[in-house]
């Protein structure tokens, strides 16, 4: 299993996605691989890169059967290690 999240004051991790066999745990509630229906991969809007002096990260929006999305900012995620 794989858990990324936030480091919030470089010491303490907040838990937001867990990859597992059966699926993702996202802030806590599990969603099977057959309930993602499509995953979008892009960066930062242009006004936002400008500001970031030209520094692009990722993000992706999660899809689900159900129509909802779950967007994932991939800026501030971190995997989790032994802190």
């Amino acid at each position: 299993m794989m858990i990324y999240g936030h480091l919030h004051l470089n010491c303490f991790f907040v838990t937001l996605l867990e990859l597992t066999d059966s699926g993702i745990i996202y802030k806590g509630k599990q969603y099977s691989w057959c309930d993602i229906v499509k995953i979008k991969h892009t960066y930062d809007s242009v006004l936002l890169t400008i500001l970031m002096y030209g520094h692009k990260y990722p993000d992706a929006t999660v899809t689900l059967k159900d129509g909802s999305k779950r967007r994932i900012n991939g800026r501030v995620l971190r995997k989790k290690e032994n802190l």
